[in-house]
């Protein structure tokens, strides 16, 4: 079943970013709580 959570979504959208991010040569730093201000620094 095909999920269409919002938060999936969201994660996903991070994840993507995350990736490209990655592959530009960047560090990725991500938080260890879904509560902080900020879901990834480059």
């Amino acid at each position: 079943m095909e999920s269409h959570h919002t938060k999936d979504k969201g994660d996903l959208g991070v994840l993507k970013a995350q990736i490209n991010l990655f592959e530009q040569g960047f560090t990725i730093f991500v938080p260890l709580t879904e509560h902080c201000l900020f879901e990834l620094v480059a």
